[in-house]
């Protein structure tokens, strides 16, 4: 070992820059060496670390696109469960005549309660309560003593064209009777010469907001009927 030394001394006396660079040269690649050792666990702790983050990554994004189906799937089921409502007007003897929205299993009674139940002047023992709606019906509720010619009808109905107390259709081809238009429906003022959907709807909502006719000469004041129109249809009306 002694020997070894005297031979290191006698050659860095001879050559100490050689010598020098040699060192550093090995100091470096030991460095490089240790260096490498050290960063190489490190590498094997995040890999597995970064693998569960993206798979963890892909199970979120599928969970929130099956829960967006989920989602989507329960909306379209409650909008087909909605239930069907129907517009249904009643008048007559109730406390609350308008048009009100029922279900498409309601009957009479149903809306009768909705307009806030019968007048003490009502007559139900001539309508029938039980009965099931339809869309666009117009109840009429009579009073004591008066005589309900028509039984209810859905709107726009030709079922009730020129029908008599009995119920049986005017075929015979006899003068139709003139048409009350302060208890005529939607469906029965369609039978006046021009009268349409849209006009027979305007002539009840004015009947109702001035609490009724006094004279035929007020339909004037229904937007769409002027004098010249009245003229025409004058004498297939009354009050």
């Amino acid at each position: 070992m002694t020997e070894l030394w005297a031979r290191f001394k006698i050659q860095y006396r001879q050559k100490p820059i050689q010598i020098i660079i040699i060192g550093v040269i090995i100091l470096t690649l030991l460095g490089v060496i240790i260096f490498h050792q050290l960063q190489t666990p490190s590498r094997r702790t995040h890999e597995p670390q970064l693998l569960t983050e993206v798979q963890t990554a892909k199970a979120s994004s599928k969970k929130a696109a099956a829960s967006q189906q989920t989602h989507s799937a329960a909306s379209v089921e409650r909008s087909s469960n909605q239930p069907v409502q129907y517009y249904v007007e009643i008048k007559g003897e109730v406390q609350r005549p308008n048009v009100y929205q029922v279900s498409e299993h309601a009957r009479i009674n149903d809306l009768v309660k909705l307009a806030g139940g019968l007048t003490q002047l009502a007559d139900d023992r001539q309508i029938n309560l039980a009965q099931p709606l339809q869309d666009g019906m117009s109840i009429y509720i009579p009073k004591e003593g008066e005589q309900l010619t028509t039984a209810p009808q859905p709107a726009y109905d030709s079922t009730t064209v020129g029908s008599s107390a009995n119920g049986s259709n005017d075929a015979d081809g006899q003068d139709q009777a003139p048409i009350n238009i302060n208890q005529a429906d939607i469906v029965q003022l369609q039978q006046i010469s021009g009268v349409g959907p849209k006009k027979a709807a305007d002539i009840v909502a004015y009947r109702e907001t001035a609490g009724g006719f006094k004279s035929v000469d007020e339909l004037t004041k229904v937007s769409g009927i002027g004098e010249k129109t009245l003229a025409k249809i004058k004498d297939q009306l009354c009050i």
